[in-house]
């Protein structure tokens, strides 16, 4: 039985090949109907082509029927701390939601690095008692996911003290990725491995969801003490799109990467949950972490839509 419809799944063109023209043909090979690509890759800087280069590429795009699910950028390790050059992370931001606008991308995503927690005592937001009343997502229950997922249930609120420091880089980071990002009429998915959903939520929370929203890593859904459905609870609405991994979740919920459907990520109810709550965009499969990634993105394929 189909997970997805397969016109939703789209891949990491890094995961195919360097070379964006490779990456496209091998991804309409393989059966995936688009590509996210990377604003910097091996050969190739999206932000650095010309308005005819980015032309072509859009063309490329079109011959070998895929879509650009999202542009990645990436803030390196650090993300935004006070020591942050942020004129040249801005720049580096408006070059890249150019880039965007200019071949036909309504999605920027990028992982903010570690995000200061919410300033008061971070408790999980109420699960919907009945799928009947959630509104656009319908979600599972607790029990249903603690069977799927394996894992004890999220501790206790604590209660957290922010560094002000940080707090004041971030949030001054992020008020001006979201004025770019009205002015380019693009939106930034915010992920982060490093944080929390409640972080995250604390940040996109404040602005409108045209401007900021989630990249959903359904990985960072075993990490965090949030539930799914406490996740899409809070963030739903906001998910813009999802980055499909696995991994094997062991003490202290430290993962480790396992091909789709073999690990401990509720593969199944979360896209049940946000195709039946009526997400709009695509499903990406990431096989950075394998050696082989052309067999793991076509294993990948097979487990969610099926033989090609």
């Amino acid at each position: 039985m189909s997970l997805l419809d397969p016109k939703l799944l789209a891949v990491v063109a890094a995961a195919l090949d360097p070379d964006v023209r490779t990456a496209s043909r091998l991804s309409r090979q393989f059966g995936f109907a688009g590509l996210l690509l990377d604003a910097a890759m091996p050969g190739l800087n999206l932000t650095d082509l010309s308005q005819s280069g980015r032309r072509e590429i859009r063309q490329l795009l079109q011959s070998e029927n895929q879509r650009l699910a999202a542009i990645r950028l990436d803030l390196g390790p650090n993300g935004i701390t006070p020591r942050t050059d942020l004129d040249k992370l801005l720049s580096r931001l408006d070059k890249t939601l150019d880039a965007a606008a200019s071949l036909g991308s309504t999605v920027v995503c990028l992982d903010a690095g570690p995000l200061p927690p919410p300033h008061e005592t971070s408790a999980p937001p109420k699960a919907v008692p009945e799928p009947t009343t959630a509104g656009r997502i319908l979600l599972p229950s607790f029990d249903d996911l603690q069977s799927l997922v394996g894992v004890a249930a999220p501790p206790a609120a604590q209660s957290l003290q922010p560094d002000a420091a940080q707090v004041a880089a971030v949030d001054t980071a992020i008020e001006e990725f979201a004025r770019r990002a009205d002015r380019f009429s693009i939106t930034i998915a915010v992920s982060s491995e490093l944080s929390s959903f409640a972080s995250i939520q604390r940040i996109v929370s404040r602005y409108d969801a045209r401007q900021l929203a989630l990249d959903l890593d359904s990985v960072a859904v075993i990490r965090d003490r949030w539930t799914l459905d406490q996740i899409l609870s809070a963030l739903g609405p906001r998910i813009v799109h999802v980055r499909l991994r696995d991994a094997a979740v062991g003490a202290d919920r430290r993962t480790a990467h396992v091909p789709l459907g073999r690990g401990s990520v509720p593969i199944a109810a979360l896209i049940a949950s946000l195709t039946q709550g009526g997400y709009p965009g695509m499903f990406t499969v990431d096989t950075m972490e394998f050696p082989d990634r052309h067999a793991a993105a076509a294993a990948a394929r097979r487990f969610l839509v099926g033989s090609k």
